[in-house]
């Protein structure tokens, strides 16, 4: 601003005048005072000049003000101002998938940051409950990390950004990704059988990998009845991650596989009839 007496407002006061702004990035720059003639008091402001600097980068900028002057007024110089340009805030956001995830199973981690200017750069460190997992280059604001290698538990796992030369740094909430342990289940159709002596029948033996279990399972049946014969076909079965095999059983309780028939009685060491239901190892 430029200020006056009432004696100074002369006929040419609003020749044209400059204010020079000097101290900020780019060099000087120049604005044209506008004057706006007053004599209410004894020093009155009676011109404005006004500079607007956009994106200035982070750091201290000491800014002087040079008004040129004209006939009316002398040229004058303003006290430093020191402009102080803060990095600004910024906020990451984590997600992480699949949750719950199992053994060996593949989990992704994804982090984006925003800033209030424009999109920030920098890196994104991902961490398991505070140690390292990795570091990733943001690519316009996001950054993603997939791993197999959580071991079965709970795990806190967060995402630090690192901020730039404009952005602070900031730290997502925590997410607890839960790793389960790969495993098998074995189911039975029909699940249950009576069965007399001298009789045989057949029951089929599924099994189903939970999460990436994957290996082979020799089958076995103990104890078995007295009389009692049971095979399976296969006996070993190969599970791959996520998939089904499955084993016929067969199960006889004459002590000749397939002696009698379904229908007929055989005399021999019990007449009475066998409940089985298989257990496995």
């Amino acid at each position: 601003s430029v200020t006056a007496t009432p004696a100074q407002f002369l006929p040419n006061l609003l020749n044209s005048s400059t204010v020079m702004f000097s101290g900020l990035p780019g060099g000087p720059v120049t604005a044209s005072v506008v004057f706006s003639p007053s004599s209410s008091s004894s020093s009155v402001t009676i011109g404005f000049a006004t500079y607007t600097a956009n994106s200035l980068p982070v750091g201290s900028y000491p800014v002087i003000a040079t008004f040129s002057g004209n006939a009316s007024l002398n040229p004058s110089t303003a006290a430093t101002v020191t402009q102080i340009v803060n990095p600004a805030a910024t906020a990451t956001t984590l997600s992480v998938g699949p949750n719950p995830a199992y053994a060996t199973q593949t989990v992704t981690l994804a982090a984006h940051v925003t800033g209030v200017l424009g999109t920030p750069s920098g890196t994104i460190q991902f961490l398991d409950g505070g140690a390292p997992l990795a570091i990733a280059t943001l690519a316009s604001g996001s950054a993603s990390f997939s791993t197999a290698l959580l071991a079965p538990g709970v795990h806190a796992i967060t995402a630090q950004y690192s901020g730039d030369a404009n952005n602070l740094p900031s730290t997502s909430a925590p997410i607890a990704e839960t790793i389960r342990p790969s495993n098998f289940t074995l189911s039975l159709d029909p699940t249950s059988v009576t069965l007399a002596t001298g009789h045989h029948t057949t029951l089929t033996l599924t099994a189903a990998s939970i999460g990436n279990f994957s290996d082979s399972l020799r089958l076995t049946v103990t104890p078995i009845p007295s009389y009692a014969t049971i095979t399976f076909t296969p006996a070993t079965l190969q599970l791959t991650s996520g998939g089904k095999a499955t084993s016929r059983i067969n199960l006889d309780t004459d002590e000749i596989v397939g002696y009698l028939s379904k229908t007929q009685t055989r005399p021999g060491p019990s007449a009475g009839s066998r409940h089985w239901r298989p257990g496995w190892r």
